[in-house]
C-alpha cells in the first residue's frame, strides 16, 4: 500500500538522509573519522522528518531509531504512517493505482485523483494553507537608467502607480494572507524592497547576505517556511512578471497547489508558446494527468533555451510550454527532492528549522552554499514533475522593447509614457520618469530613455546590449 501514496516519497528520501548522517556520526563517535557536528544535523534531521511524519508517538520513536541506527525500525514507524493514509489526522492524498516512476525509463502515470489540502483560509470557496515565496533579487541593468542596482525590474512603475513587486502581492488578493507571504531580495535592494511591502510582516522581507542563484534561494525559502509549518504548500513566484487577469491567476495557482498536495509531485506552470522565442526555457508535456480544468501534464523533461530554428520545432510541435520560474511544491516533496539532488541545501534548511539566530546562521552559512539554478539542482532530476498549462495572460517583460507593446500608441508606430511630438519619426520607444514632453523627429526604431538625471538613445535592436553599457558610466548612475 505504501506504493500507492506518492506524497511519502519526499519524507522517505529525507527519512534515508538522516539515516545517513546519522551513521556517519557513529563513525565519527567511535573513532574512525574526525569528530565533528553531524551527529547534531542527525538528530536535527530525524526531528524535522519526524514533523514530516506528523505523528508525536513516530517523532519519539524515530529518534529512538536514529540513535540506535536502527534503519529498519525507522522505516518501519515512516511505512505503518503511510498505511494509516494520514497527517496529523489528514488523508495525505488519493491517488489511483500507477506504474513505474522511474525517470530513467519512459513513465506512465494515472489520472490524479485531486483532494484539497487541509483548510486553513479561503478564497472563493477553494480552501488554501498555500504559502508564496517571492523572488526579488535582479541586478537592474536591462532597463537602465530607469532601473539601478538599488532599484531593479521590480520595483519600477512601469505598468501602473505601483511597482511590479507591489502588483505581484496584490495579485494574490486575499488567496494568500499576508503571514503566509515572504519575499527574498538582497542587501542593496532591501530598503526599497520593504518601502514595496509595508502591508507584509517585517520578519516575512529577507536579504540574502549573498548572491547564490536560484537553488539556494529556493532552499532559503523552503526553511522559512518548514519554520512555520514542516507539512504546508508552497508556491515560488518571480516579482517582476506582467499578469493583468489576476482573477484568472488566484484561481490556476490554487489549483497548483491542490495537485501538489495531492500526488506529491513538484509542479510548474507553463506558459502556451504565442510565438517561437529563443529566449525562455521550455517545458516538453507528457501525457495529461488529470481530466478537470485547468489542463495538467507529466512534465517529459525540460529543454534549453533553443536556437530560432529549434524553437520553430517547439512550436509547431504543439506540446511545449515556456518555463515561466514558476513552481508549486509541498514541504515533504521539496525536501525529498533536496535530500537525494541538493543534499547540501537540504542540510542547510534543516540547521535553519532549529537556528535560534537565524540571521546569523544565513551570514555564515548562505554564502557557502554552491550557485546553481532550482531547475539544474531540482527540477530536471526531480522523480516525478507536473505541469500546469495558465489559463492566465503572461508577459515577463524582459526589454524596453517588450514594454512598449503596454505604452500608448501614436502615429508612425510609436509608442510612449509621456506627451510626444514626431516629424517624420518612426517605430520610436519613449520613456520619460518625470512625464517630460519628448520631440523626435527624422528618426526611426530608437530607444529613448529619459530619467533626468541620465537619457539613453540607443536602437532597437540594441536593447539586449544596455546590460553592457552599465559598468561603463559613473558609479552613482549604476
Amino acid at each position: 500500500m505504501a506504493d500507492g501514496f506518492e506524497a511519502a516519497a519526499g519524507a522517505a528520501a529525507f527519512a534515508q538522509f538522516a539515516i545517513d548522517a546519522h551513521a556517519r556520526a557513529d563513525e565519527q563517535r567511535n573513532g574512525r573519522r574526525q569528530a565533528g557536528d553531524e551527529g547534531h544535523e542527525a538528530d536535527t534531521l530525524a526531528g524535522v522528518f519526524a514533523e514530516l511524519v506528523g505523528h508525536e508517538q513516530a517523532r519519539a520513536h524515530t529518534h529512538g531509531h536514529f540513535r540506535r541506527g536502527g534503519e529498519g525500525g525507522a522505516r518501519k514507524i515512516f511505512r505503518k504512517s503511510i498505511e494509516e493514509g494520514c497527517h496529523n489526522g489528514e488523508p495525505i492524498l488519493h491517488l489511483a493505482p500507477a506504474g513505474n516512476r522511474n525517470r530513467r525509463e519512459p513513465r506512465r502515470f494515472s489520472t490524479l485523483e485531486i483532494a484539497p489540502p487541509a483548510p486553513k483560509s479561503s478564497h472563493g470557496g477553494v480552501k488554501s494553507d498555500l504559502y508564496v515565496l517571492i523572488l526579488a533579487g535582479g541586478s537592474g541593468e536591462r532597463f537602465w537608467p530607469y532601473s539601478r542596482r538599488a532599484r531593479p525590474k521590480q520595483l519600477l512603475k512601469l505598468f501602473s502607480d505601483r511597482t511590479m513587486l507591489e502588483e505581484t502581492i496584490a495579485r494574490l488578493g486575499d488567496a494568500v494572507p499576508p503571514e503566509r507571504i515572504f519575499v527574498l531580495t538582497n542587501r542593496e535592494q532591501e530598503a526599497a524592497v520593504r518601502a514595496s511591502c509595508v502591508q507584509l510582516p517585517a520578519e516575512n522581507i529577507v536579504a540574502e547576505p549573498a548572491k547564490r542563484d536560484t537553488a539556494p534561494a529556493v532552499a532559503l525559502g523552503v526553511g522559512l517556511v518548514l519554520r512555520r509549518d514542516p507539512q504546508a504548500v508552497m508556491a515560488v513566484l518571480p516579482a517582476d512578471h506582467l499578469i493583468k487577469d489576476a482573477a484568472a491567476f488566484r484561481r490556476d495557482l490554487l489549483a497548483g497547489a491542490a495537485a501538489a498536495s495531492a500526488s506529491g509531485a513538484l509542479l510548474t506552470i507553463g506558459i502556451k508558446p504565442t510565438w517561437a522565442c529563443p529566449g525562455f526555457g521550455y517545458i516538453e508535456q507528457g501525457v495529461r494527468a488529470n481530466d478537470a480544468e485547468p489542463a495538467i501534464y507529466e512534465v517529459k523533461r525540460f529543454r534549453e533555451k533553443p536556437d530560432a530554428a529549434l524553437a520553430e520545432s517547439f512550436l509547431k510541435q504543439g506540446n511545449f510550454r515556456w518555463n515561466a520560474g514558476m513552481f508549486v511544491w509541498s514541504i515533504p516533496a521539496i525536501m525529498g527532492e533536496l535530500t537525494k539532488h541538493a543534499p547540501e541545501l537540504a542540510a542547510f534548511v534543516a540547521r535553519m528549522r532549529t537556528a535560534g539566530d537565524l540571521d546569523a546562521l544565513l551570514a555564515a552559512d548562505f554564502p557557502k552554499l554552491p550557485k546553481i539554478s532550482v531547475d539544474y539542482a531540482i527540477m530536471e532530476k526531480a522523480a516525478r514533475v507536473l505541469e500546469l498549462e495558465a489559463g492566465f495572460d503572461w508577459d515577463d517583460v524582459g526589454s524596453w522593447v517588450a514594454v512598449a507593446k503596454y505604452l500608448e500608441a501614436s502615429e508612425g508606430g510609436n509608442a510612449a509614457n509621456c506627451p510626444l511630438t514626431a516629424s517624420d519619426a518612426s517605430h520610436n520607444i519613449v520613456f520619460s520618469s518625470g512625464r517630460k514632453h519628448i520631440a523626435l523627429a527624422g528618426v526611426q526604431d530608437l530607444i529613448v530613455i529619459d530619467t533626468g538625471d541620465a537619457l539613453l538613445v540607443c536602437h532597437r535592436s540594441g536593447a539586449e546590449n544596455i546590460k553592457k553599457l552599465v559598468p561603463r558610466v559613473p558609479e552613482e548612475l549604476q
